[in-house]
């Protein structure tokens, strides 16, 4: 018998001949069940999600308008589907998904230092060129960098990501938002998330990840790394690699992404 498309929730439908990947604030990533190298992103069918999405397909036309595969390590946009719910997108799969999971997993901690320095200069890159498009992803972190078969990463999720001015509707989540409110959403502010991206690729973890976590097993919620950081108590980075790059993307003394990249091939290269 032929699979048949299902509602899930919130109004969205698993496409037939798909299965879930996972939920995020927009819709959902899909599956295809014949078709390994590929993953369907769906809104919630509801005004404000289609938009996002919307959104989304304006800003993934921008980012590979320049060539038909566009920056090495921005996920891949295979092509783009209309209809009355919403449509959907389709995407390269990353066979090792987000990184941040990876990190979880044991070949994950075995990640080797010269990978992850190579993460960092390539996730720089795309940040680089994402930014001379005019796009602001808006947040930043291991959660939005999947990881390919090839290791290589790229950067994915631009719902809700700003273009042309337009500030991003998503903010960095605690420990990569930056601790001036009027901040968020603007390049300097990403450049912050961008520190803390760094650090989460060294590192394996996310900054102040031990007492973000305790928050919320106590049921307080996130935003113990955020009031640190107003605060000005940072993770401790003496000795860890590229700690001078993070420091600086944390101190905003940087202004452009490029000088970030730039940092990181003077540090390493």
């Amino acid at each position: 018998m032929a699979t048949i498309a299902r509602t899930i929730t919130r109004g969205l439908r698993q496409p037939a001949g798909c299965e879930l990947l996972e939920f995020g604030s927009t819709g959902a990533v899909f599956a295809f069940l014949n078709d390994p190298k590929t993953v369907a992103k769906l809104p919630f069918e509801a005004d404000e999600y289609i938009a996002r999405l919307n959104q989304e397909k304006c800003i993934l036309t921008r980012l590979r308008a320049d060539e038909d595969d566009g920056h090495p390590h921005v996920v891949r946009c295979v092509r783009m589907e209309e209809d009355d719910r919403g449509g959907r997108i389709i995407l390269e799969r990353a066979t090792h998904g987000a990184l941040r999971v990876y990190f979880h997993k044991e070949e994950g901690r075995q990640a080797t230092m010269a990978e992850r320095v190579r993460w960092c200069h390539q996730v720089a890159s795309a940040v680089v060129y994402m930014h001379s498009k005019g796009v602001v992803q808006g947040d930043l972190g291991g959660r939005n960098i999947l990881l390919r078969e090839d290791r290589t990463v790229c950067l994915c999720d631009f719902a809700g990501s700003g273009i042309d001015g337009i500030r991003p509707e998503v903010w960095a989540q605690s420990g990569f938002r930056h601790p001036m409110e009027e901040l968020q959403g603007t390049v300097q502010g990403e450049l912050h998330a961008l520190g803390s991206t760094i650090y989460e690729i060294v590192t394996s973890t996310c900054p102040h990840w031990e007492e973000e976590k305790a928050e919320v097993d106590k049921g307080w919620g996130e935003g113990k790394a955020d009031e640190l950081m107003r605060s000005g108590k940072y993770p401790y980075i003496t000795g860890i690699l590229l700690g001078d790059v993070i420091a600086k993307c944390w101190a905003g003394e940087f202004t452009t992404s490029q000088s970030v990249l730039e940092a990181i091939d003077q540090e390493v290269f």
